[in-house]
């Protein structure tokens, strides 16, 4: 429970315009029910957005206002795995 509040303060403290184009189209994805894909090479900030994603409900809420109550948001970056 600790580490998910640190994950948790680390991200309140960046802006809600935080990669913006690319939340709203991670939103678009998610309210429509269609699938995507994250990618980009090494370094490009690929585990970023998805901890920005999961530790910042309030921020998805805004795109996602209709839905957000079906919402769960699950972080699991591979590269943290043993």
């Amino acid at each position: 429970m600790a580490q998910f509040a640190a994950a948790e303060s680390y991200w309140s403290s960046f802006p809600e315009t935080y990669r913006a184009e690319q939340l709203a189209t991670i939103a678009r994805w998610i309210a429509i029910g269609d699938s995507g894909v994250v990618i980009g090479g090494s370094g490009t900030g690929k585990s970023n957005i998805a901890g920005y994603i999961n530790a910042r409900g309030d921020v998805m809420a805004q795109h996602l206002a209709a839905q957000i109550e079906s919402c769960c948001f699950l972080h699991l970056d591979v590269n943290s795995l043993p």
